[in-house]
């Protein structure tokens, strides 16, 4: 795969007002970060458009350094998903219905899990959780996104 001199990757989770929202905040600070041309989007396989991002997710990337900037959920397209180099999941049963569903698309979806640590594995919806239970997310997206992107640019030499 070859970009020209940009690569866009998409976050997938369930309603886009959670974990996609925060990874898609850190990758795209850890690009801008290293001046990488890199462009995040995120959006939800059952989301309805226009919902804003939950405010424990906000207050975990706020609360850990990230700009709290506005984010309006986004439901997913074929469009979207075509205009996008990488389509990360949050979960093993999105990467399978994306497949299921988009099998022209199959080859750029993968989970965030199988990408950072290379295993299997969902990241949990916190929605309607403590807000405890939004850091410990958090920590966990944090971690892989970090890894993610390790990858990417060693992958892509993305690094200019």
């Amino acid at each position: 795969m070859r970009f020209n001199n940009e690569m866009k990757v998409l976050f997938i989770c369930t309603g886009n007002t959670c974990r996609s929202y925060m990874a898609q905040v850190i990758l795209e600070k850890l690009a801008k970060e290293k001046k990488i041309d890199l462009t995040v989007s995120s959006a939800g396989i059952q989301a309805i458009d226009g919902i804003p991002a939950y405010p424990y997710a906000k207050m975990a990337l706020k609360k850990n350094g990230y700009e709290d900037k506005k984010h309006y959920s986004k439901s997913i397209s074929e469009l979207t998903l075509n205009e996008n180099d990488l389509i990360l999941t949050m979960e093993v049963k999105q990467r399978d219905y994306l497949k299921f569903t988009f099998p022209q698309l199959s080859h750029k979806i993968i989970t965030v899990s199988e990408l950072a640590v290379d295993t299997e594995g969902d990241i949990d919806d916190p929605i309607a959780l403590e807000y405890t239970e939004y850091e410990k997310i958090f920590k966990k997206i944090e971690e892989y996104t970090i890894k993610i992107f390790k990858r990417l640019i060693k992958k892509y030499n993305l690094e200019t």
